[in-house]
Protein backbone atom coordinates (compact mmCIF):
# COMPACT_ATOMS: atom_id res chain seq x y z
CA UNK A 1 0.00 0.00 0.00
CA UNK A 2 1.24 3.46 -0.94
CA UNK A 3 0.14 6.36 -0.64
CA UNK A 4 0.80 10.44 -1.58
CA UNK A 5 -1.35 13.78 -1.71
CA UNK A 6 -2.24 15.10 -5.60
CA UNK A 7 -2.87 18.80 -6.19
CA UNK A 8 -5.09 20.18 -8.83
CA UNK A 9 -2.57 19.08 -11.24
CA UNK A 10 -1.79 15.50 -10.13
CA UNK A 11 1.32 16.47 -8.89
CA UNK A 12 2.95 15.60 -5.37
CA UNK A 13 1.85 18.77 -3.17
CA UNK A 14 1.52 19.13 0.95
CA UNK A 15 -1.73 19.49 0.76
CA UNK A 16 -4.25 18.02 -1.22
CA UNK A 17 -5.99 14.90 -2.12
CA UNK A 18 -5.50 11.77 -0.50
CA UNK A 19 -4.67 8.42 -2.60
CA UNK A 20 -3.55 4.98 -1.63
CA UNK A 21 -2.25 2.41 -4.51
CA UNK A 22 -4.09 -0.82 -3.62
CA UNK A 23 -3.49 -4.06 -5.62
CA UNK A 24 -2.03 -1.56 -8.34
CA UNK A 25 -4.24 0.94 -8.55
CA UNK A 26 -4.42 4.43 -7.56
CA UNK A 27 -7.66 5.75 -5.64
CA UNK A 28 -9.09 8.11 -3.25
CA UNK A 29 -10.32 7.83 0.67
CA UNK A 30 -13.69 9.34 1.17
CA UNK A 31 -14.02 11.65 4.13
CA UNK A 32 -17.14 9.83 5.54
CA UNK A 33 -16.35 8.67 9.02
CA UNK A 34 -12.42 9.44 8.97
CA UNK A 35 -11.08 10.89 11.41
CA UNK A 36 -8.41 13.50 12.62
CA UNK A 37 -5.82 10.77 13.84
CA UNK A 38 -5.50 9.19 10.64
CA UNK A 39 -4.73 12.62 8.79
CA UNK A 40 -2.51 12.87 11.61
CA UNK A 41 -0.65 9.60 11.33
CA UNK A 42 -0.75 10.23 6.97
CA UNK A 43 1.46 13.19 7.22
CA UNK A 44 3.57 11.83 9.96
CA UNK A 45 4.14 8.79 8.09
CA UNK A 46 5.63 10.66 5.71
CA UNK A 47 7.84 13.24 7.95
CA UNK A 48 5.63 15.86 8.56
CA UNK A 49 4.97 17.10 12.26
CA UNK A 50 0.85 17.54 12.21
CA UNK A 51 -2.14 16.85 9.84
CA UNK A 52 -5.52 17.34 9.41
CA UNK A 53 -8.71 16.89 7.32
CA UNK A 54 -9.96 20.26 5.55
CA UNK A 55 -12.69 19.00 4.49
CA UNK A 56 -14.40 17.02 7.55
CA UNK A 57 -18.15 18.36 7.61
CA UNK A 58 -18.42 19.20 3.93
CA UNK A 59 -19.70 17.59 1.01
CA UNK A 60 -18.06 18.84 -2.31
CA UNK A 61 -15.24 20.45 -1.06
CA UNK A 62 -12.82 19.00 -3.16
CA UNK A 63 -14.82 20.75 -6.33
CA UNK A 64 -13.61 23.92 -5.23
CA UNK A 65 -10.63 23.54 -2.59
CA UNK A 66 -8.31 26.41 -3.43
CA UNK A 67 -10.56 27.60 -6.18
CA UNK A 68 -9.20 24.02 -7.96
CA UNK A 69 -11.03 20.64 -8.85
CA UNK A 70 -9.22 18.20 -6.50
CA UNK A 71 -11.81 15.07 -6.66
CA UNK A 72 -10.57 12.12 -8.23
CA UNK A 73 -11.05 11.68 -11.34
CA UNK A 74 -13.82 9.70 -13.58
CA UNK A 75 -13.09 5.73 -13.29
CA UNK A 76 -10.67 6.32 -10.42
CA UNK A 77 -11.96 3.94 -7.30
CA UNK A 78 -12.18 5.38 -4.09
CA UNK A 79 -10.86 2.70 -2.19
CA UNK A 80 -11.00 3.63 1.71
CA UNK A 81 -13.79 5.01 4.40
CA UNK A 82 -14.04 5.44 7.71
CA UNK A 83 -10.26 6.13 8.48
CA UNK A 84 -8.92 6.06 11.83
CA UNK A 85 -5.34 5.59 13.87
CA UNK A 86 -5.62 4.88 17.14
CA UNK A 87 -3.45 3.39 19.97
CA UNK A 88 -0.11 1.73 18.80
CA UNK A 89 -0.09 1.83 15.01
CA UNK A 90 3.23 0.77 13.03
CA UNK A 91 2.20 1.14 9.66
CA UNK A 92 -0.66 3.10 7.91
CA UNK A 93 -1.90 -0.20 6.94
CA UNK A 94 -2.45 -1.06 10.69
CA UNK A 95 -5.35 1.94 10.60
CA UNK A 96 -8.45 0.94 10.81
CA UNK A 97 -10.58 1.59 7.52
CA UNK A 98 -13.66 0.02 5.84
CA UNK A 99 -13.74 -0.64 1.76
CA UNK A 100 -15.81 2.33 0.32
CA UNK A 101 -19.09 1.35 -0.36
CA UNK A 102 -19.80 3.96 -3.04
CA UNK A 103 -17.66 5.75 -5.47
CA UNK A 104 -18.54 9.62 -4.84
CA UNK A 105 -15.62 12.12 -5.30
CA UNK A 106 -17.52 14.45 -3.70
CA UNK A 107 -16.95 13.27 -0.89
CA UNK A 108 -12.73 12.60 -1.40
CA UNK A 109 -10.73 13.56 1.75
CA UNK A 110 -8.74 16.90 1.37
CA UNK A 111 -5.74 16.77 3.78
CA UNK A 112 -3.08 19.43 4.60
CA UNK A 113 0.70 18.18 6.41
CA UNK A 114 2.28 20.79 8.32
CA UNK A 115 5.88 20.96 10.40
CA UNK A 116 3.77 22.18 13.11
CA UNK A 117 2.16 20.38 15.95
CA UNK A 118 -0.97 22.62 15.89
CA UNK A 119 -1.68 20.98 19.53
CA UNK A 120 1.16 23.13 20.79
CA UNK A 121 0.81 26.24 19.41
CA UNK A 122 -1.20 28.41 21.43
CA UNK A 123 -3.09 31.90 20.04
CA UNK A 124 -1.74 35.06 21.42
CA UNK A 125 -3.74 38.14 22.12
CA UNK A 126 -1.83 41.93 21.70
Amino acid sequence: MFYVFQNHKGEPSFEGRVEFRVSGRWGTVSIKGSEESAAKYICKSLNYIDGEFLNADSKDFCQNFNDKDYCGFKGQEVHYMNYKCEGDVNSIADCYREIATENNHGDDAIISCSMVDKSKTKDVMP
